[in-house]
C-alpha cells in the first residue's frame, strides 16, 4: 500500500483561497456567480444555498439519502495538525466548486448513505468528479493489491437527535487528480466510529456553511483560520504503526510511520526510510494508543486519530460499475 502524497490524504481542514485578490467595498461579484458584501458571506446563488451547506441535492422528505464529507478537521495525532499540513491537505476534501466559493480539489470523496427506515448507514470512498454537479457519486468496490476498497454497511443509533455508528475497519481511497491516472492512495483506519452526528431537519447537512465566519475583505474564501464549514460530527479511529510503515510518502521518501514519529524514528534507509526496528523485528516507535485494549497507552502499537467533520447532500448511484 503506497501513499504518494500523504499531505493529500487526511484532508484536515479547509483550504485557503489562492489566486483571489483581497478587498471589497459594498458588494461585488466574486467571479463565481456569488456576491460578497461588507455585512456577510451568504451564498446568494440559489444552487449554492440549498440546505445552508452547499448541498448538491435536496434530501428533504427522503428516507434514504446521500451525503459527502465536505470538511475534515483532524485534531490528533499532533504530527498531522500543524497549519502548513492543514492548509495543503484540506484541498482534497473541499469541493472543486468555485461558483460556490469552494476552491478545493475535490479528490478525497468520503460518502455516507443514510437509510432512516432501517437505521443503517453505508460509507466508503468514491472517485472524484470534474464537475460535482454532473450526476451522482458511486461507492468504489474493488481490490487494490491485497487490500479491498469497499464500503461498509453498519447500523447506527439515534439518541437525543444525534447519530452514532461504529464503522469498524475502513480503507479510504484518495486520489491526487480529478482524472485518476494511477491507483488511489489508501488511508487505513481501524475501529473507526462516528459520534454526535447531527442532521439538519431537511437531511441536507451535517454542520453548516460558515457564512458568518468568513471574511468579505478576503472575498469570503476559506482558509485555515476561517474554514468554509462549521463541523457537525466527530470521528475517532486509530492507525496501526505496522500498517503505517507500509504506507510510503513518496515526496518525503519515508513511511507514514516515520512521519507520525518524527525524524528520530527513521532507520535512515534509501530511497525510503521506515521506522526503526529492534532485534526481534518490532517497531521501536511507541504510539499513544493500544489497539488491543482500545485505550491510550498500553501496548502503544498505534496512533489515535481524532477529527470533526461537516457533510453536504449529494446523489449516490450505488456501487461503481
Amino acid at each position: 500500500m503506497r501513499l504518494m502524497k500523504l499531505l493529500g490524504v487526511l484532508g484536515l481542514v479547509t483550504v485557503g483561497g489562492a489566486g483571489m485578490a483581497a478587498g471589497c467595498g459594498g458588494s461585488e461579484d466574486d467571479g463565481g456567480g456569488t456576491t460578497t458584501t461588507d455585512q456577510g458571506c451568504e451564498q446568494t446563488e440559489p444552487a449554492c444555498s440549498v440546505g445552508g451547506c452547499v448541498a448538491l441535492k435536496d434530501n428533504a422528505g427522503q428516507e434514504k439519502f446521500g451525503l459527502r464529507m465536505s470538511q475534515l478537521t483532524v485534531t490528533a495525532p499532533e504530527a498531522l495538525t500543524n497549519p502548513t499540513v492543514q492548509q495543503i491537505v484540506g484541498q482534497g476534501v473541499l469541493l472543486n466548486l468555485e461558483s460556490c466559493r469552494l476552491t478545493g480539489k475535490g479528490t478525497f470523496n468520503w460518502l455516507f448513505e443514510m437509510d432512516m427506515t432501517t437505521s443503517m448507514v453505508r460509507t466508503g470512498g468514491a472517485l472524484p468528479r470534474q464537475d460535482p454537479r454532473a450526476g451522482g457519486y458511486c461507492f468504489l468496490d474493488e481490490q487494490e493489491g491485497t487490500f479491498p476498497i469497499k464500503p461498509v454497511t453498519v447500523a447506527y443509533t439515534l439518541a437525543d437527535g444525534e447519530i452514532s455508528a461504529v464503522l469498524g475497519d475502513l480503507l479510504v481511497p484518495i486520489y491526487e487528480e480529478l482524472v485518476p491516472t494511477s491507483t488511489p492512495i489508501l488511508l487505513p483506519l481501524k475501529a473507526a466510529r462516528v459520534e454526535g452526528l447531527k442532521l439538519s431537519a431537511d437531511n441536507n447537512c451535517v454542520g453548516t456553511y460558515n457564512a458568518e465566519g468568513l471574511l468579505p475583505p478576503d472575498r469570503c474564501l476559506p482558509s485555515v483560520d476561517y474554514p468554509a464549514f462549521v463541523d457537525g460530527a466527530s470521528l475517532e479511529a486509530h492507525i496501526l504503526l505496522e500498517e503505517a510503515d507500509q504506507v510510503v510518502v513518496e515526496d518525503l521518501g519515508q513511511s507514514l510511520c516515520v512521519l507520525l514519529g518524527g525524524s528520530g524514528s527513521s532507520d535512515g534507509a534509501n530511497p525510503v526510510s521506515r521506522c526503526k526496528r529492534d532485534a526481534q523485528g518490532m517497531i521501536e516507535l511507541k504510539g499513544d494508543f493500544c489497539s488491543t485494549t482500545g485505550a491510550a497507552g498500553g501496548c502503544q502499537d498505534s496512533f489515535r486519530l481524532s477529527a470533526t467533520f461537516a457533510a453536504s447532500a449529494i446523489a449516490i448511484d450505488g456501487i461503481c460499475p
